[in-house]
């Protein structure tokens, strides 16, 4: 199972959850160069997402940590304790902010970020936001965006804002805004459900801090489950893939 997929520094780096690697290829010819175990003896480690900086590769792993990997040596220089079952991972200024979900101690979740400091390689502290999050975006201002699924029953899905250079919870914002994801580009941010039943996305401008459309898609073009938003770089376009079909 391929959970997620970086490119950084000519590499190619794709987070096996399922199979317990990450496999790295060259990014322009696509031949393999390595693959970089997170098996512990028999047990998976259960890496789910990457982020390159710094010459390092940090990919979060359900083992309750960040492993670091050197990009040159391809290997495993280093491992950071976070929460419980760490998913989504950003970073801005000289922090990484990783997403504790606890998602395998149901329905106890857990609901905070890690912020590790990138000079020491340690985690300064936990800020905590909405139950089960995530996916963490960074916007053009410096504010980091977690959104959570909530319990799928009494507690929503939620997006919360953490002010970067505090590193402190800016806000949660409240009713209309029950996403359980989030993809930012430039100064948009586009929440959507991945289970579906709200539309496709709603577009939030980060500075100014507005609503831009409740409903990305204006055609009436139907969109059933909403599974992942991207965006191209280059022209600004958006891709939403449907689940149902």
């Amino acid at each position: 199972l391929a959970n997620d997929v970086v490119v950084y520094g000519g590499k190619m780096y794709i987070v096996m959850n399922g199979s317990g690697n990450v496999t790295v290829l060259n990014a322009q010819t696509g031949a393999l160069i390595s693959k970089i175990s997170f098996l512990n003896g028999t047990t998976n480690k259960s890496p789910r997402y990457a982020l390159g900086i710094n010459g390092k590769l940090f990919v979060t792993a359900y083992d309750n940590t960040v492993s670091v990997i050197d990009t040159t040596t391809l290997s495993i220089v280093n491992s950071i304790t976070v929460g419980p079952n760490p998913e989504g991972i950003a970073t801005t200024g000289n922090y990484l902010y990783v997403a504790n979900s606890g998602a395998f101690n149901f329905p106890d979740v857990d609901s905070t970020v890690s912020v590790i400091d990138l000079t020491t390689l340690t985690e300064i502290k936990k800020i905590t936001v909405g139950k089960n999050p995530n996916k963490i975006e960074v916007s053009t201002n410096g504010d980091v965006y977690v959104s959570a699924y909530g319990n799928f029953g009494t507690i929503p899905a939620g997006i919360s804002v953490i002010n970067s250079a505090t590193n402190t919870l800016k806000r949660t914002l409240g009713a209309g805004f029950e996403y359980s994801h989030v993809r930012i580009s430039g100064e948009l941010a586009y929440f959507h459900n991945n289970y579906g039943g709200i539309g496709s996305a709603k577009v939030y401008n980060t500075t100014t801090e507005t609503v831009v459309r409740n409903e990305f898609i204006t055609d009436g073009t139907s969109i059933t489950v909403p599974y992942g938003i991207n965006v191209d770089e280059q022209n600004g376009d958006v891709y939403i893939a449907d689940a149902k079909d």
